[in-house]
């Protein structure tokens, strides 16, 4: 239904949220308790068969929501770089353990890794995971960023945008959005390494007004 041309944007919307919820409930758990340790070529020429499909981005989307996603004391919010509504998708009704969820951040650098995607695609995802609180997926997501995105084209518009949502997350101001989709600032970790990005970008350096939004919050926040 999502890739019919003559269906309903509201169709739409609850197709992705229930394409993003399927892989909650079934998919990461599996990328958790298989693959955290490693993934056999037979089931990685599977992932790599949706490589490029629309499947691939609601996917690598879902992905990177999880590798941001730290627990947070009760009643501390929102987690660093997502949205309520997007934490909400990745606990579910329970909120993750933290062994389990440790597992599940492996699996998903594993199975990426073996998708074998453009650099510009996977660049965030890493990144994000270099800045995380456990140490295995740190060292992982180091390992990754270097071996498959370090030829990164850091003047690609779209990758630049998408970290700038990391670092700013929704722009103050925005109007009609929904207060549980409003994403927040990325972890003053992650900001770090992303300020180091910006300063290497052209684009970056011209996209107006993520810059200015940036260097407020490096001043402000």
């Amino acid at each position: 239904m999502y890739i019919e041309d003559n269906i309903a944007p509201m169709v739409k919307k609850f197709c992705i949220v229930y394409i993003e919820m399927a892989f909650d409930r079934i998919h990461l758990k599996v990328i958790g308790a298989c693959h955290s340790y490693g993934i056999d070529d037979e089931v990685a020429a599977k992932y790599r068969l949706i490589s490029g499909s629309q499947d691939s981005v609601i996917f690598l989307e879902f992905c990177l929501h999880t590798i941001l996603y730290q627990p947070t004391a009760q009643g501390g919010g929102c987690p660093a770089g997502l949205s309520i509504a997007q934490s909400n998708r990745v606990t579910g009704k329970h909120p993750l353990k933290i062994d389990d969820l440790l597992m599940r951040k492996l699996g998903i650098l594993n199975v990426v890794e073996n998708m074998e995607l453009a650099s510009e695609l996977v660049y965030p995802l890493y990144l994000a995971a270099c800045a995380d609180c456990q140490e295995p997926v740190v060292k992982r997501g180091e390992e990754c960023l270097k071996k498959k995105a370090s030829g990164a084209n850091l003047d690609d518009a779209n990758l630049i945008n998408r970290l700038f949502l990391l670092f700013n997350g929704t722009a103050a101001g925005t109007e009609n959005i929904d207060p549980e989709s409003k994403v927040n600032p990325g972890n003053p970790g992650l900001r770090g390494r992303l300020m180091s990005i910006f300063c290497q970008s052209i684009t970056a350096a011209n996209s107006f007004p993520s810059t200015l939004q940036c260097i407020f919050g490096c001043i402000y926040d």
